[in-house]
């Protein structure tokens, strides 16, 4: 049986993704399933801000 590891990522901070990416890339190492969610203000992240339009929103 195969180990699991789901991530969700929810905060838009980059020293918060790049932890969990350095976990996710461990847990790869060690032969594990990886899931990463990215939702709500993590969902920044994986934008192309030159496509975003983000007045108005809170971060």
């Amino acid at each position: 049986m195969a180990k699991k590891v789901n991530m969700l990522v929810f905060s838009g901070d980059y020293d918060k993704a790049f932890a969990a990416l350095i976990i996710a890339n461990a847990a790869r190492d060690m032969e594990m399933d990886v899931t990463m969610f990215f939702g709500f203000w993590g969902l920044f992240l994986l934008r192309d801000p030159d496509k975003v339009e983000n007045s108005g929103k809170t971060p």
